[in-house]
């Protein structure tokens, strides 16, 4: 599998906005892993990154577009691997 990193800057809490995240990102084709980047604080989403984990034919650009529909305009990639 291959991996990107993705900014979310309106990612701001872990109990409502990321599983919002992840689910939106879940249903995006090829997608076959949604993981959260490590956060210092449990309780708080101070690095806001989500790692995607996909299979070839995966779409960055929808991927941030549909996160965006779901509320969480403004995400960026951060790193491809």
């Amino acid at each position: 599998a291959t991996h990107v990193s993705l900014l979310v800057p309106k990612m701001e809490c872990p109990v409502a906005c990321w599983p919002k995240v992840k689910e939106t990102l879940e249903t995006q084709p090829f997608v076959t892993n949604v993981t959260l980047a490590p956060q210092q604080d449990e309780n708080a989403i101070d690095n806001p990154q989500v790692v995607i984990e996909f299979a070839e034919g995966f779409d960055a650009e929808k991927a941030i577009e549909a996160i965006g529909a779901a509320g969480f305009e403004g995400a960026s990639v951060v790193a491809a691997k």
